[in-house]
């Protein structure tokens, strides 16, 4: 039945992202235009030297045509740098479908780090940034996160790939009422020896509710 169901969403996705890209209901951030680009944050308050861009990348390895034309890229140019911790998040809020039903979470990435010791992380808060869950290593709610494609931060992708991931029941695992915040934050960490490597790129980013198996918005 889930993979009936994710098969339904996956089929639907183009059709939904051309109504309705901003919605809480269904938030699409790509970034070859800047419609849902208010939803990012990319943190220089705490982190002042944070790599991450937006934009056309210009390395060899994580190219322009590796995702999509533009793309958030551990800097468009150079390689990314040593002992750099660097972070963005995408904030979205609770409604009927994350409520009632489920969210899912997905989109595009590529890599190329030194495995394991240059790495990204993917994490969830359901309390404005109190705190934060690991959805790739956290076990306490790995129920929570089933990952029909999980990610693999570290190491070389060699292409673009896809993510995508469901979030069952999160009303009542974390307490969530309608209209509350959930931010979703993404982190690139390097140690310190240089490896002049591309680093991380995501794009695409697609969050989403449905009820029983069907959109949100199929209910409009």
């Amino acid at each position: 039945m889930k993979q009936i169901i994710t098969l339904f969403l996956l089929l639907n996705v183009q059709f939904i992202f051309s109504q309705i890209p901003c919605d809480d209901h269904y938030l699409s951030i790509n970034f070859d235009d800047t419609t849902c680009l208010s939803r990012l944050s990319i943190d220089t308050t705490f982190f002042k030297h944070n790599i991450w861009q937006i934009g056309v990348s210009h390395k060899s390895v994580l190219d322009s045509t590796a995702c999509h034309t533009k793309a958030i890229i551990t800097d468009t140019t150079h390689p990314y740098p040593i002992n750099d911790t660097s972070v963005f998040v995408i904030l979205s809020l609770v409604t009927e479908g994350a409520f009632y039903g489920c969210r899912v979470l997905n989109g595009c990435y590529y890599v190329q780090t030194d495995s394991l010791k240059d790495y990204g992380k993917m994490e969830f808060s359901p309390d404005k940034g109190v705190t934060w869950i690991d959805m790739l290593n956290d076990t306490a709610y790995s129920s929570s996160f089933i990952w029909y494609s999980k990610p693999v931060l570290t190491g070389h992708s060699r292409t673009c790939r896809y993510f995508d991931a469901l979030f069952g029941d999160l009303a009542s695992v974390f307490n969530l009422q309608l209209g509350d915040t959930l931010l979703f934050r993404f982190t690139f960490i390097s140690d310190s020896i240089y490896d002049n490597l591309g680093g991380l790129m995501f794009d695409n980013f697609v969050l989403y509710d449905f009820i029983e198996g069907i959109f949100k918005f199929l209910f409009y």
